[in-house]
């Protein structure tokens, strides 16, 4: 009761025949801003918008199967409609708990409020990055693990490249001569220890085998 009570995500707890709620915690009260007694008697599609009552159903449904089956949930994240109409999305993780010989389906509902604004800014933040690369006239490309993860559309000119898959997946080393590679090699090792590199002039190979001459700036 005390861990119920004092858990910082929200707690509800559901018949699991027929999903009204039965019980609820304090911080089900803050994320709903509702007293728990008005919590308590809902059924537990009421906690979401009318609009997705369909999936929070399902969902119900399918919690009930994963609990009863194995034990455990997979987190689905949906919203809950507090009691003035605003929308809150969540993640919502199941379990079963016996109370007074009965089986109850406790969900724990985490506000992901801020997860959801931050991946939201991530995503606008990459799609100004990509806009201002596929504008650029210079070839751009992005590297990961030592791997090409990204090329705009001038990169993918100046390397003879119509396809991103031509070149997304190979070693970073693999467009350098190999006379080069131990160098060039070196100089981006500096360039991870943070140490500041100068511009390289190299001569990189094409996807079709031919020189071009370039500089690189990293």
């Amino acid at each position: 009761r005390n861990f119920f009570e004092n858990a910082a995500d929200a707690i509800f707890v559901a018949d699991l025949d027929n999903g009204i709620i039965i019980d609820a915690n304090l911080a089900a009260s803050q994320l709903m801003q509702m007293p728990v007694e008005k919590i308590i008697g809902l059924h537990q599609s009421q906690l979401h918008p009318p609009q997705a009552a369909e999936f929070s159903e399902q969902t119900f449904v399918q919690q009930q199967i994963e609990t009863l089956t194995s034990g455990s949930t997979v987190p689905i994240e949906n919203q809950v409609m507090r009691s003035n109409g605003t929308l809150v999305p969540v993640e919502i993780l199941a379990s079963v708990v016996n109370i007074k010989g009965k089986q109850c389906l406790m969900g724990t509902f985490r506000n992901i409020s801020e997860r959801k604004f931050l991946e939201v800014a991530m995503q606008e933040s990459e799609k100004r990055y990509r806009n201002l690369a596929e504008s650029s006239p210079y070839g751009i490309a992005v590297f990961q693990d030592g791997q090409f993860v990204y090329v705009n559309t001038s990169g993918m000119k100046m390397m003879g490249a119509t396809e991103p898959f031509e070149l997304i997946g190979l070693p970073f080393l693999s467009v350098f001569r190999p006379q080069s590679r131990p160098e060039v090699n070196e100089w981006m090792k500096n360039l991870l220890m943070g140490i500041t590199v100068q511009p390289r002039e190299e001569k990189l190979v094409r996807v079709d085998g031919s020189l071009f001459d370039a500089e690189i700036v990293a």
